[in-house]
């Protein structure tokens, strides 16, 4: 009987002792005599490499979107009592979250929660970002009583180890509190500050003269003149202008006719700029997959994958042309959409027949890339994979080689399909075989 009584005590502390990493996991410790804020310090203070976090608290303006929206918590019927979150932002994925429960028997839902988040930010950043994929992928999600956290960092067994630690009979001393950070305090990224278009210098031969140096300002209100019976009444305001957006067809237009006058002043800057950067590169001799090569590798120096489309901060600010050329031209940032939209439109001031595919990739989150026809056969450029090859955390273009390895370029369908997981419909666009 004695024997019997063992094993059964055995197997119920072996339940509540397995930790897993990288996986939600469960501790026994059920008391702590800390705030959810008190043990997110200890556990940042006992970190040696860590980033520079912003906190959340329920008494701020995010803290209760984030759960809902990062974290998919259904609040109405899960009751949040406590808790914090401490994030980076940006393309540095390290994250501390503490959550105090009402109810104890919720644990292990919130705890698959923030480990099914934290899995599908790794497989967001795999692509773009894989070493921050990496710590993403190694992230432990673990439950002691009613209290649940989520430990994103390159050291998540030492987080581990410090939150359990605060669930002992005897707690240990408290480290001296680190420095609270307020809270939506934008994090500083990898990325060099490109708050200023970048211009590039116009070239003589450039036959036409009615380039704008800037976007003119927005014209002043229209001001009514009050009249004397009615002194007091409100000077009305003209409607605001149509806001200047990206168009493909009004370029190539312009480009077919040689008159830009009818060009919008942010198409116009466009369609200079890219007749700049064409006389930068190319040459009479050179053949279309020469011409091809020499954009393809312009683009993957000049410019990185907005790493603000990546970020979780709640406050973060994507560039808002980071789909279109003017995103890559003038600021240096892109997401796939505005990578295979300005590779398009290089082919197309070239002449070199090319097609744009808008499907899925490995995540099922949708992408874009083009295909080109040269010499008689259709091939597969994935801009924004080639680009984030070599520029993997929106760094900057400095440590570009002067070799630019091509890895995907001239793909064919089967590759995609089969090795990268792409999706589209193939009925609805040529085969590419490669080269």
């Amino acid at each position: 009987m004695k024997s019997k009584f063992t094993g059964v005590l055995f197997a119920v502390i072996l339940l509540f002792t397995a930790c897993t990493t990288g996986q939600a996991s469960m501790t026994g410790a059920l008391y702590t005599a800390y705030t959810s804020y008190e043990i997110a310090e200890q556990i940042i203070a006992a970190q040696t490499d860590i980033s520079r976090l912003n906190s959340l608290t329920p008494d701020g303006e995010f803290f209760w979107d984030y759960l809902t929206e990062r974290y998919q918590i259904d609040t109405t019927e899960i009751e949040i009592l406590d808790g914090v979150i401490f994030y980076a932002g940006g393309v540095i994925v390290d994250e501390i979250a503490i959550l105090l429960l009402a109810d104890e028997n919720d644990a292990p839902t919130v705890r698959n929660l923030l480990a099914e988040y934290a899995n599908r930010r790794r497989i967001i950043f795999a692509s773009y970002a894989p070493v921050q994929a990496g710590i993403l992928g190694n992230s432990i999600a673990i439950a002691s009583g009613n209290h649940v956290a989520l430990l994103i960092t390159e050291d998540p067994q030492g987080a581990e180890a410090t939150f359990s630690s605060m669930f002992s009979d005897s707690p240990v001393s408290r480290a001296e509190p680190v420095e609270e950070i307020p809270a939506h305090e934008e994090t500083p990224v990898e990325t060099p500050p490109r708050e200023e278009p970048h211009i590039y210098e116009e070239t003589p031969h450039i036959p036409y003269a009615d380039e704008p140096d800037t976007l003119p300002a927005n014209e002043e209100p229209y001001s009514y003149e009050e009249t004397e019976s009615e002194p007091y009444e409100e000077t009305p305001e003209a409607p605001p202008s149509p806001p200047d957006r990206y168009n493909r067809a009004a370029i190539l237009r312009a480009l077919e006719v040689g008159d830009t006058s009818e060009l919008s002043p942010m198409n116009r800057r466009i369609f200079y700029e890219y007749l700049n950067i064409i006389d930068l590169l190319i040459s009479p001799d050179m053949t279309e997959l020469e011409q091809k090569l020499a954009i393809l590798r312009w683009i993957v120096i000049h410019s990185v994958y907005d790493p603000e489309f990546l970020s979780n901060a709640p406050d973060a600010s994507p560039n808002p042309h980071n789909e279109n050329p003017y995103g890559l031209i003038f600021y240096q940032l892109a997401i796939c959409f505005g990578f295979a939209e300005t590779f398009q439109l290089f082919m197309d001031f070239l002449g070199i027949e090319c097609i744009t595919v808008h499907g899925y990739d490995f995540t099922e989150g949708r992408h874009v890339w083009n295909l080109v026809y040269i010499d008689g056969i259709w091939s597969a450029v994935d801009v924004t994979l080639e680009t984030t090859l070599h520029n993997p955390l929106g760094v900057g273009p400095d440590h570009v080689p002067e070799s630019v390895n091509h890895r995907h370029v001239n793909l064919s369908c089967d590759y995609l399909w089969d090795s990268r997981g792409h999706r589209w419909d193939r009925d609805a666009y040529p085969v590419a075989v490669g080269r």
